[in-house]
C-alpha cells in the first residue's frame, strides 16, 4: 500500500506505487534511493545498483515484499498478525525474572507506587515493548475500570498513539506508556470488570447459558426472517415487531422516528397516536 512505510534492519522502504520503492539513504540525510521492478527484477538507482550489484536497499524491499506476502497469507487464514517477534527474554537487563517483572507491574500500580512501577515498566520496555503496551491496555480494565473511564479510555489513546508511532519508527521512546503508568497508579481503583468477567464465565462454565430476548430474533437474523415468513408477517409487519422491541427496551421516539412514521405509516407500532 503506498505511503505506509516500513522497515527492515534499520531501512526505512516506503512504497510509492505498485512496482515502485522509496528507500531512504542510512548515512545521508535528505537523500533517497528508488527501487523500481523491470522486468520482473528488481533495479536500484545507488551507485552498487547502477554497477548491476545487488544491495541493501534492493534486499531491503525484497525483504518487506514477503513479510507483506506471509502477513497476507495468515490474515485470509484468519490468524491474528501480530508486530515483529520480540523474543522470550527470560530476565530483565537489571536481572529480574520477566514473569516477576510483569506480575510486579501490575502490582505496583495497583498500590499507587508511581516510582517503582515506572522502573519496572521500562526494565520491561527494553525487552518487550509491544508486551508492555498490551499489560497496560489489560491493567487499565482489570484494576481501574469502572472507577475511571476517563483514565481507562486515556491509556487506551496513550498506548494507541505509541503503538501507531512504533509502526514508522525503528526507535519510539517510552513516554506515552510512562504517563499510562502514571496515571494508571494515580487513579481510583475497581477490579469490577475482572470480577465480572471471573463470575460471568464461571457460570458459563456450570452449564449457565446468557438469555437471548425474543427480540434479538428479528428481521436482521435468518431465524427471524424464517420465522416472519412462518407466521404469514411482510416486511411492514417485521418493522412493527423492529420498532416495538425498541419502544420496550426504553428507546424513545425521536423527532425522525416521527418522520419517518408520517412517510411510512404502516411501520409504526402506533398507528400514528403520537403523530
Amino acid at each position: 500500500m503506498a505511503g505506509k512505510k516500513q522497515e527492515v534492519e534499520k531501512i526505512q522502504v516506503i512504497p510509492v506505487e505498485p512496482g515502485r520503492w522509496a528507500v531512504p539513504s542510512t548515512s545521508q540525510a535528505g537523500v533517497s534511493y528508488e527501487v523500481v521492478e523491470q522486468e520482473g527484477k528488481l533495479v536500484c538507482n545507488c551507485m552498487a545498483g547502477l554497477d548491476g550489484r545487488g544491495c541493501k536497499h534492493i534486499k531491503a524491499v525484497m525483504m518487506v515484499e514477503e513479510q507483506g506476502k506471509i502477513n497476507g497469507e495468515r490474515r485470509l487464514a484468519g490468524e491474528m498478525v501480530q508486530p515483529k517477534q520480540e523474543g522470550k527474554a527470560k530476565f530483565t537487563k537489571h536481572g529480574i525474572e520477566f514473569g516477576v517483572a510483569t506480575s510486579a507491574l501490575q502490582k505496583l500500580i495497583r498500590r499507587g507506587d508511581e516510582q517503582n512501577a515506572i522502573g519496572v515498566m521500562l526494565e520491561l520496555y527494553d525487552v518487550a515493548p509491544h508486551y508492555v503496551a498490551k499489560r497496560l491496555l489489560v491493567i487499565a480494565s482489570e484494576d481501574i475500570g469502572l472507577a475511571d473511564v476517563p483514565t481507562v479510555l486515556a491509556v487506551n489513546q496513550l498506548v494507541m498513539g505509541w503503538t501507531e508511532g512504533k509502526k514508522f519508527s525503528w526507535y519510539m521512546t517510552p513516554h506515552q506508556l510512562a504517563q499510562a503508568v502514571m496515571m494508571l497508579c494515580r487513579a481510583n481503583k475497581s477490579t469490577e470488570v475482572e470480577d465480572a468477567i471471573s463470575y460471568i464465565r464461571a457460570r458459563l462454565d456450570s452449564g449457565w447459558k446468557p438469555e437471548i430476548p425474543p427480540e434479538a430474533i428479528d428481521m436482521h437474523t435468518q431465524q427471524g426472517r424464517e420465522n416472519a415468513r412462518a407466521d404469514g408477517k411482510d416486511h411492514a409487519a417485521q418493522c412493527v415487531d423492529w420498532y416495538r422491541g425498541r419502544m420496550e427496551a426504553g428507546i424513545s421516539v425521536n423527532e425522525y422516528t416521527k418522520k419517518l412514521w408520517e412517510l411510512k405509516p404502516e411501520w409504526s407500532p402506533l398507528n400514528k397516536k403520537l403523530m
